[in-house]
């Protein structure tokens, strides 16, 4: 009795579940959950810098807002802040371009993982055949 051996097993198909991680937790997650850790530290690191950044202009905007409150009594015209809104907007617009670009990274990752996987099942499915 001829003993047949049974058709190859696919691999599972790949996992959108970075993506998820990208969007929800931190950009450059996704990409270290994709083992690619360069560009995951990069997206993180960047990320990280331009928020910092944001932040540290939004305090400076809102110490001159308050600042405007509290002195009122002494306003002085030659002594007037001008705070950085447009060095405050800059970051986070940085901040935001990082973001959505880790997120297409991340997803043009996952469609060529799913290219692979199709590729793998079409080849353990037919066994190389043309």
């Amino acid at each position: 009795m001829p003993t047949s051996t049974p058709p190859p097993v696919p691999p599972p198909k790949p996992s959108r579940f970075p993506i998820y991680l990208s969007a929800l937790i931190l950009p450059g997650v996704g990409q270290f959950a994709q083992r690619r850790a360069v560009a995951g530290l990069l997206f993180s690191l960047g990320f990280v810098a331009a928020f910092a950044a944001f932040m540290v202009y939004v305090v400076r905007i809102l110490m001159a807002f308050y600042s405007l409150g509290f002195d009122f009594a002494t306003y002085d015209t030659a002594a007037v802040i001008h705070p950085p809104i447009i060095r405050a907007a800059i970051c986070f617009m940085v901040a935001i371009l990082i973001y959505l670009v880790s997120l297409f990274d991340t997803h043009r990752a996952y469609r060529r993982q799913c290219h692979d996987w199709a590729a793998e099942k079409w080849f353990a499915k037919h066994g190389g055949e043309s």
